[in-house]
This record gives structure tokens, C-alpha cells and sequence, in this order.
């Protein structure tokens, strides 16, 4: 081999040689030959050392860890709620021919309902067993160069159990494990791509962002890095603008091919990109936290040294040329950067452990270029940057026997005459088991449209009689802009508008919002144009459609506020709501800048008299909120009357402290 072709393909040339595919046989020095001990039963010739046996191994060594990790639980739904009503509505949608865009949007696009655990369909879980095989497949296949399958395998059911605690990891987050996995290996390792080989990453990106949108961009961003490096560093600028031509065409392809098939017509197609990207970029300001300040610290510096630790000593590898070393420092760094923004800008006990399972695993691509002690350091130091803010429990040892149950009962599942069926029926039983809706809230509704608020999504699946009409955006919790408010505002106010609505009477807000600002616009339409009628004993009520009994705001004052500062609410005139909409919160460059590469500003709202703060949403401001209501117009549990409000953001570090408030009365016809 040539120098420019050892450079090429990334291989080792220092002393203690090299295999075929650039690969150090000395583990990074940790053993040069069999020898004794520990050292010597995981070096070369060792007992659990890299080896070339059998391909059985490994193929055993993958289906072990498949079903010691198995990804999900099988049988009926494991909950009720805002995460089991979704993942079952996923299905809904698909059952009804739900066009995507027109209809819905949310963050999970059509094939959604492949990713989802309680769907009780054979394409879901066919789909999620693949991605599980094809995930432990790339990991063990990486460690492999370091250790045997069997002990490769060992350490990612360790990973993913520790990380995941009782719950299996997710498909979703098995798409990025393996993209990540797969990106950086192809930097340090391969010399060029053939053209299948980039048109089926492409597929694979199409088919992930059909799935999960926000999940299918971090996939794109690491492949198609790492296909533009690999490219331009094995065939140059031509190269690697022809190589990246294929993987966005095809990615592409299968994504509109997709879509359409599953999700309506082309034309729709536009409307659900941009909903979704409107949901994305909503969410860093919208978000909470629920970490305590000194956990949330050592976590977040921890975390943030673990990936700079990375980097740096990627970026200094003495044993790859300076222009693959520098492609594997960039493909770290955005890999690492963009799964530390997912976990952290949503900072609770669930998204934080996307980070964690990727940043364990990203060392298991540099197995046979660093020591085998090195790795594990770095396996080890994410562990217990972790382990404090996640108190995991003593029966953590138990877990993967427990899945091992799951892939037996869940094989019973799929081969047993009617199996599904059955189960999608337990499903709708224990749904009506738990909501117990009466039979007089559904002889009222009938045969006439229903929508349902905020988090019970899966009445429909328990009652599937009911004339079930998703809102536009399918829990209307994730309208954290104004453009997604207006979109189930403008179902509310066409025609097509459902005519009843089912929703938890004692509802309580994700991440805190203020009830009745969640979102602020299609709130005043609920209570403008639609009455309760029932109520159950366990918190259930029916609302019905009326006349709208809300005339236009009459702006009754204009004034500048300050941050921290009480902002008085001027009585109403008779029968009146007294609305509020803002300007210049969280505005400008360096906030917007904060909110794109990290987490935004987190804004509070309090309300005089009131025993607790709520979250501020800075992305629907300028939509009305309701702070005073007559008598005749019932606000439940959407936030008490407010008298004088405050907002602030304790910790802010970019922006102005002033903002605008316009104050108006919208004039009610009470009965």
C-alpha cells in the first residue's frame, strides 16, 4: 500500500502493524500479545479478546443482545396518559386515512406509528426488531476490534440497561446510536463510498424523518457529514458533490414516496414540513426543567467535559492523517452537540437519557485506535455523570432477564391466530376501564364530531364508535408559536369545527404552562364558542359547540413593562373578558441565537394572590390571553382570574428587560 492510500483509508502504520481494514492490532498498546492475566484474556490470542472464529458468534452474540434489550413491552398498552394517548393515536391516524399536513401535524410524521410501543400492529414491532438488530449489530461489530461478540454485546446490554433503567430504549433513539455509530466509522475507516451504499443511507434518512422529524435531522446532519468527508477525502470536491447528490435524492425519494402513500397527497406535503419545523423550533423556548440546581450542574459540566474530552483527543490522534483526523473531530462534535441539545433543552429524567446512551456508546467506534482501557474510562465517566441525577434502583440487574421474557411473549404475540387483534381489544377495554366515560356524555354526542383535549387522545381507541376529529395539531400542548396556535384556531373557527369536545376537566399543563395561555388563542375560542355541559367524578367533561359569544377586542391600553416588574389588569365593564397580547419578550438577535444553539430564556408568569408561578411561552405572545372572565363564562381549571400579572425569567442572560403589553375587553353576551 501507497502513502497516499495508507492516508486514505485511515489505516495505523506505527509499529505494532495494522489488519486489512486499518484496524491497530495492539489495542493502542494495551496488549501486544496474548500474555496473562486480565490484560491477556482481552488482548489478541485471548480468551475474550478480538478474534476471526466463527461468524456464529457474533450472530448469537446480536441476537442475545437484541432480546436482552428488547424494545418494547409487549401485550396491551403500559399506561394511560400524554405518551400511551399518542403513541395509540399514531395508529388511529393511519387506520382512518388521516392526511398529514391537512388534517394533523405533529413531530411524528406517517410512519410515526412505526415507532410507536402501543400501537399493537406487526409493522410497528417488525420495524422497531430491526432497527434493534441493526443497532446491536453496528455495536458489536465496532467493539469487536477491541473484545470478543459475546463481551461487545455484554457492554451495550450494560449501556443500555444502566441508561434506560426500566425502560427499554427506544427505537427512535436506536435510529441515532446506530447514525452515529455508522457516521463515524466511515470517517475513520472507509476510503470511499460505492453508490448503493449512499442511495440506502439515503433511504434510511427519508424513512427517519417519516418516522420522527426532529430524531430524522440529527440522522441527516451526521450521515450526510460524514458522506461529504469520506467523499471529498477519497475523490474530492467531484467527488463528494456527487456522492452527496445520491444520498439527498434518494433520502428524498423514499421520504416523498412515503409520504404519500401514508400520507396524502403531495400537496400536503408542504403544509406538514412546515408545521414540523415550526414545532421544532418552538420547543427551545417552551420547555422546562426538572432537574434541581446542584444535580442540573454537575450534570451539564459533566456531560459538556465528556464531549469536549472527545473531541480533543480525536482531533490529536497521532495515528490518522491530519485530514481524517480533522473529518472524525468534526463528526464527533456535531453528533455529540446535537444529541446534548436534544437531551438538555427538554432537561428531564426522560430526554436527558437520549444524550446519555449515545455519548456511552460514541467510544465503541474508536475501538482498535484507543485502548481498550481508555474506552471503558470513557464508558465508565458517562455512567457517573449520570447515575446521581437518574437514582437508578437496585433491580437494575433484573432488567434484562425481564426482556428476555418480553421477546418470548411478544414471539406468542405475533404467531397466535388473531393475537393482535385480541390485544388491540384488551387495549380499548382497559382505556374504557380507566376513563369510565358515561353513557350519557355519548348518547349526546352521538354520531356528531368529537375532538379531544389535551392528553386523552386514546378515548378514541377505548370508544371507537365516537366520531373522533384530531385537532390540526394533534395535542395542542405543542403549539409553542403563534403559527401552531392558529392552526387548531382555525379549525375551531371554520365550519368543519367539531362539535363537541372531550377534555380532563383538572387537566394539568405539561412543563407548567399557565392552563389557559396553552395555547393562548385557541383557549379563548374554547371558551367563546363552546359550553360545558357534563362533568364526570373523575374529571372528565363534555363541551358543546354554541354560538359565538365573544365580540371583538377593544384595545383599552397600551403601555411598556419591565421585567419583574407588576403590570395592573384593568377591571372589566360589565360582561367582559379582559385580554392581554405582548411584544419584545425574548426579541432579538442574541435570545434567538440562544434559543437555535442551545435552550432559550425560561420565562415565568405569576398572578397576585397566586400560591405558585406558571411557564411563560414567549413564542405565543402575540395571541390574546385571558386574564379576567365573567361569571358566565366557566374557567375551570385553566388558571385562576388575574388582578395584576409579572412576568420575569430568573437567570436571563441576553435581551431586553422591557416589553410591550396591549390590553383590550372583548365584550361577552352573557345569558
Amino acid at each position: 500500500m501507497s502513502d497516499s492510500e495508507a492516508h486514505a483509508t485511515g489505516s495505523v502504520t506505527d509499529s505494532a502493524g495494522t489488519d486489512d481494514v486499518g484496524r491497530s492490532t495492539d489495542l493502542g498498546g494495551a496488549a501486544a500479545s496474548a500474555g496473562t492475566g486480565l490484560r491477556g484474556a482481552l488482548g489478541p490470542g485471548g480468551w475474550f479478546g478480538p478474534f476471526s472464529g466463527s461468524r456464529w458468534v457474533t450472530v448469537v452474540s446480536i441476537a442475545v443482545l437484541t432480546a436482552m434489550t428488547w424494545p418494547f413491552q409487549p401485550g396491551t398498552t403500559g399506561g394511560h396518559g400524554v405518551d400511551p394517548s399518542w403513541e395509540i393515536a399514531l395508529s388511529m391516524l393511519r387506520d382512518r386515512g388521516t392526511v398529514w399536513g391537512r388534517d394533523v401535524v405533529f413531530n411524528y410524521g406517517p410512519l410515526g406509528f412505526l415507532g410507536s410501543v402501543n400501537g399493537a400492529n406487526l409493522a410497528g414491532w417488525s420495524v422497531q426488531v430491526l432497527i434493534a438488530i441493526a443497532c446491536g449489530w453496528m455495536a458489536v461489530r465496532l467493539l469487536s476490534r477491541a473484545v470478543s461478540p459475546p463481551v461487545a454485546a455484554a457492554a451495550t446490554v450494560v449501556v443500555f440497561v444502566v441508561v434506560y433503567g426500566p425502560q427499554s430504549v427506544p427505537a427512535i433513539n436506536r435510529m441515532v446510536v446506530l447514525a452515529v455509530l455508522w457516521s463515524l466509522d466511515a470517517v475513520l475507516r472507509t476510503e470511499r463510498f460505492a453508490g448503493w451504499q449512499v442511495a440506502v443511507v439515503g433511504a434510511c434518512w427519508g424513512i427517519a424523518v417519516m418516522i420522527k422529524a426532529d430524531t430524522g435531522a440529527v440522522v441527516v446532519a451526521v450521515t450526510g457529514t460524514a458522506i461529504a468527508a469520506v467523499s471529498f477525502l477519497g475523490g474530492g470536491v467531484r467527488r463528494a458533490a456527487r456522492d452527496l447528490v445520491v444520498w439527498l435524492g434518494s433520502g428524498s425519494i423514499v421520504a416523498i414516496a412515503t409520504f404519500v402513500v401514508f400520507g396524502g397527497p403531495l400537496a400536503a406535503l408542504g403544509p406538514w414540513v412546515g408545521g414540523t419545523i415550526e414545532i421544532m423550533s418552538g420547543f427551545s423556548s417552551a420547555m422546562g426543567r426538572s432537574r434541581t440546581p446542584p444535580e442540573s450542574v454537575y450534570e451539564q459540566l459533566g456531560a459538556v467535559a465528556i464531549c469536549v474530552a472527545v473531541v480533543v483527543l480525536v482531533a490529536r490522534e497521532a495515528r490518522l492523517p491530519t485530514a481524517r483526523r480533522v473529518a472524525a473531530a468534526i463528526v464527533s462534535a456535531l453528533a455529540l452537540y446535537l444529541t446534548f441539545r436534544q437531551g438538555f433543552v427538554r432537561y428531564d429524567f426522560w430526554h436527558v437519557r437520549q444524550f446519555y446512551v449515545v455519548v456511552a456508546m460514541v467510544p465503541f467506534a474508536f475501538a482498535g485506535l484507543w485502548s481498550l482501557r481508555r474506552i471503558a474510562a470513557f464508558v465508565l465517566a458517562t455512567l457517573l455523570v449520570m447515575l446521581p441525577g437518574q437514582h437508578p434502583g437496585p433491580n437494575l440487574a433484573l432488567m434484562p432477564a425481564r426482556s428476555i421474557v418480553w421477546a418470548a411473549r411478544s414471539a406468542v404475540d405475533v404467531a397466535g391466530p388473531g393475537r393482535l387483534a385480541e390485544l388491540r381489544n384488551r387495549r380499548a377495554e382497559a382505556t374504557r376501564d380507566h376513563y369510565r366515560v358515561p353513557a350519557s356524555m355519548l348518547e349526546r354526542i352521538g354520531d356528531d364530531t368529537v375532538a379531544i383535549l389535551p392528553e386523552d387522545l386514546e378515548i378514541a381507541d377505548g370508544y371507537r364508535d365516537l366520531n373522533w376529529v384530531p385537532m390540526p395539531l394533534l395535542q395542542d400542548y405543542q403549539a409553542n408559536t403563534s403559527a401552531l396556535d392558529r392552526r387548531n384556531t382555525g379549525l375551531l373557527t371554520s365550519p368543519r369545527a367539531p362539535e363537541w369536545i372531550i377534555r380532563s376537566h383538572g387537566a394539568t399543563r405539561v412543563d407548567r404552562h399557565f392552563p389557559r395561555f396553552d395555547p393562548p388563542q385557541e383557549n379563548l375560542e374554547l371558551l367563546c364558542r363552546y359550553e360545558v355541559v357534563e362533568q364526570t367524578s373523575d374529571d372528565l367533561e363534555l363541551l358543546r359547540r354554541r354560538d359565538d359569544v365573544c365580540g371583538s377586542p377593544e384595545v383599552v391600553e397600551r403601555r411598556s413593562a419591565e421585567l419583574g416588574r407588576a403590570v395592573r389588569v384593568p377591571a372589566p365593564e360589565g360582561d367582559e373578558l379582559v385580554v392581554a397580547r405582548f411584544s419584545g419578550i425574548d426579541a432579538g438577535l442574541l435570545p434567538e441565537l440562544q434559543g437555535s444553539m442551545y435552550r432559550g430564556a425560561r420565562y415565568r408568569f405569576e398572578v397576585a394572590g397566586a400560591p405558585r408561578a406558571w411557564r411563560f411561552t414567549p413564542g405565543t405572545q402575540e395571541g390574546w390571553h385571558v386574564l379576567r372572565a365573567p361569571s358566565c363564562i366557566d374557567l375551570g381549571t385553566t388558571g385562576p382570574q388575574v388582578d395584576e400579572f409579572t412576568i420575569d425569567a430568573p437567570g436571563r442572560i441576553f435581551g431586553s428587560t422591557r416589553y410591550d403589553v396591549e390590553l383590550a375587553r372583548i365584550p361577552v353576551e352573557c345569558p
